[in-house]
């Protein structure tokens, strides 16, 4: 992650506050976000860093937005901007992907706009989903994207893919080179 870099100690620190905050012990946390108290319990210990996936999980079953989780909250209204540099812009990354985004969080934005990068033979699969519909472009490589109960599209660079809001999806890149893709996530 860029912008207030946290390492794996902090990430568990802030994780164990926000869960004790609620009031959830880890079996009930677990329970609730579908990972397991052990690797919680690792990841608050600060013994193993979280996927992407496994950290979004846990901190939307706490009504945390993983944007958020990583910022300071400002006074500055993004809505004021025209401009967003890709140096101000936050990112998060595990070994096999890279997400930066775009804009910044903020009740008067109505949409998250992404530029990821997956690693070729991507070996960390989770199953995902959203609280907005999902629409990308693959901008090089060719995304394999496995969608419960639609089937498993290959998307090459140059086409387009639409995910249904709660559609559990994976994601992966089976092929030799870096895939790169834009997404955008629209929320109501």
């Amino acid at each position: 992650m860029a912008n207030g870099n946290l390492n794996v100690s902090d990430i568990g620190d802030k994780l164990k506050f926000l869960r004790e905050e609620r009031r959830l012990s880890m079996r009930e946390l677990a329970s609730q976000s579908g990972v397991s108290a052990s690797l919680i319990s690792k990841i608050e210990a600060g013994k193993v860093s979280p996927t992407v996936m496994s950290l979004q999980k846990l901190l939307e079953s706490m009504n945390v937005d993983l944007f958020k989780f990583f910022i300071e909250e400002t006074d500055i209204n993004p809505t004021d901007q025209i401009v967003f540099k890709k140096s101000s812009m936050i990112s998060t990354k595990d070994a096999e992907h890279t997400w930066y985004y775009a804009f910044p969080k903020h009740p008067d934005i109505k949409a998250e706009l992404l530029y990821e990068e997956y690693q070729p033979h991507t070996k960390i699969v989770e199953k995902e989903s959203h609280k907005g519909d999902i629409i990308g472009y693959v901008v090089s490589g060719e995304l394999t994207l496995k969608v419960n109960g639609k089937g498993t599209f290959k998307v090459q660079a140059g086409d387009a893919f639409y995910i249904k809001t709660g559609q559990p999806h994976t994601a992966r890149n089976d092929g030799d080179t870096v895939l790169t893709l834009v997404s955008t996530r629209l929320m109501g």
